[in-house]
């Protein structure tokens, strides 16, 4: 019964689209930012928060992370991200397939390529952030689930600028998976992506599955793991 529930609220229909710039403006409505900026009461600047960071694409600069960290400390991040974020932590090794080798198209209904893996290891094989990352990398990568305005428990992930969390690789569908947050508990589904979704190496379908965190996920060719923010701090100084 459960599980048809969370279904059907997949299955509701999503919120007009926006732009990422765009704000709430109407009657006692608060922007995210300016909700968060509410919350931190621990000696950060007026203006400075962590949504001030994250980039049209859902993501956080790891540098600039740090920085935030050495300078407002540990309580001022744990504040203000109440969700695990995805952290990168590898681009898979295979190869895209050619036209002819699919025998009529490289490419989904979409335009995404399609990817073929070279013999996978195992999900807790990956790599584990030991080198410094570049801000550039995958391993650099910190996709944070905080939302400026709109639906803050629901995130659509996708390749294009309209999707919650934009990952711009030709392996992801332009609409590639959904996550929504109910109750404290977080549930990816797909969406019918071209080269899939895999939760701890085993395929994401349409329905949806809960995913915690210290879960490794795989988008396209992306591989990621869901961390929580204790965690996040503690990669954040091991560096």
């Amino acid at each position: 019964m459960f599980l048809d529930w969370l279904f059907k609220l997949f299955e509701s229909p999503p919120p007009k689209k926006r732009t990422k710039s765009s704000r709430t403006t109407s009657g006692s409505q608060l922007s995210a930012a300016e909700l968060a900026q509410q919350k931190v009461g621990d000696g950060s600047p007026k203006g400075v928060t962590l949504l001030s960071l994250v980039n049209s694409a859902g993501r956080i600069n790891y540098v600039a992370l740090q920085s935030y960290l050495e300078k407002y400390g540990a309580e001022s991040i744990l504040s203000q991200l109440p969700h695990p974020v995805f952290m990168g932590q590898e681009l898979l090794k295979g190869r895209f397939l050619s036209r002819r080798a699919r025998s009529g198209t490289s490419s989904g209904v979409d335009g995404t390529s399609l990817f073929v893996e070279n013999t996978p290891p195992p999900p807790s094989s990956r790599g584990n952030l030991r080198e410094p990352p570049q801000p550039d990398s995958m391993g650099g990568a910190i996709y944070v689930l905080l939302k400026e305005v709109g639906n803050s428990s629901f995130f659509t992930i996708g390749r294009t600028g309209e999707s919650d969390l934009t990952f711009n690789d030709n392996s992801v569908s332009k609409e590639h998976a959904e996550l929504s947050i109910v109750d404290g508990h977080y549930f990816l589904r797909d969406t019918n992506s071209t080269n899939g979704t895999t939760l701890n190496g085993k395929n994401v379908k349409h329905e949806p599955v809960e995913i915690r965190a210290g879960d490794e996920v795989v988008f396209g060719r992306l591989a990621f793991q869901f961390i929580s923010p204790a965690t996040l701090l503690e990669k954040l100084k091991e560096l």
